[in-house]
Parts: C-alpha cells; sequence; structure tokens
C-alpha cells in the first residue's frame, strides 16, 4: 500500500483526504487505476488522472460538476458485486456531496458516513440551535439506551 508523502498534500480538504485514503487502501496508492474506474453512471463521461490528482492535493478551484461526483462515487463503490455496488456508490456520493458542501459552500464540516448505524432525522427550520443540540443530545441518549438492550 502506497503512503501518502508530505508533496502529495499541498492544500488538501477532507474530501482529498477521503479519496486519498480510499485510493491507498482499495487501488495501492494508484489514482491512475481509480481513474480508470471513475465512469459517470448517468452521463458516460469519464474523469481523468490529473483532476482527481488536483482534487485530493486541493488544487481545484471551484465546486465540481455532478456528474463529477457521481464519477468519484461510482469509482470509489466499484466492487464487482452489483448489489453491494448500488449501495456502496450511494453511500459514497452521499459522503463526496457533503464533502463538496463542506468545502466549497463553507459549511461546517460534516464528518463522513462511513457506515450504517448513522440516522439522520429532519427537525423544524425554526428550531433554534440550542435546541437542536439538545435533540442530538436526546437521540444519542436514546441510541446508548438501545444499545445497552
Amino acid at each position: 500500500m502506497k503512503v501518502s508523502t508530505f508533496e502529495d498534500m499541498d492544500d488538501r480538504s477532507p474530501l482529498g483526504d477521503y479519496l486519498q485514503t480510499h485510493i491507498d487502501r482499495h487501488h495501492r496508492g494508484s489514482r491512475t487505476a481509480f481513474t480508470n474506474l471513475a465512469l459517470d453512471p448517468e452521463t458516460g463521461n469519464r474523469l481523468v488522472a490529473q483532476w482527481v490528482i488536483d482534487l485530493i492535493r486541493g488544487r481545484v478551484s471551484r465546486t465540481p460538476e455532478q456528474w463529477r461526483l457521481r464519477a468519484l462515487a461510482k469509482a470509489m463503490g466499484s466492487s464487482g458485486d452489483v448489489g453491494e455496488e448500488t449501495e456502496r456508490y450511494r453511500h459514497h456520493l452521499t459522503a463526496i456531496r457533503r464533502l463538496v458542501a463542506a468545502h466549497w459552500l463553507g459549511l461546517e464540516h460534516p464528518p463522513a458516513r462511513t457506515d450504517a448505524s448513522v440516522a439522520e432525522f429532519a427537525v423544524p427550520p425554526h428550531l433554534p440551535e440550542a435546541e437542536r443540540r439538545l435533540v442530538i443530545r436526546w437521540a444519542e441518549m436514546m441510541a446508548r439506551d438501545l444499545d445497552r438492550s
């Protein structure tokens, strides 16, 4: 497995870290091997290796188009098993979109969802921030209580 070097890091973002970690784990550090799988399932557009390298290094200055996000998710979800591949594709696409929102829209960095133990739910939009945090604490307490039973 290839380990990223300091020279690879430049101005890395959480999205760049997410991609590089995946590439190191599943493609032996080969960005080219990863990019060969990066085909948008909707348009058929294919990513080029240099764009992926620039994205990882934090050198992409504008928000990537949706087809590029889908192509990244497709490459990350590729496994050969169609059922698993579809679920992994959706998982990675959601994580990538969150990281893009955090980086390019300046939203607080949401954690990348890496397992199925995360639940998301809507709260009333008028709820003050302090009450939103209270709802989150309640949900976490309930989850801990359920885990003990």
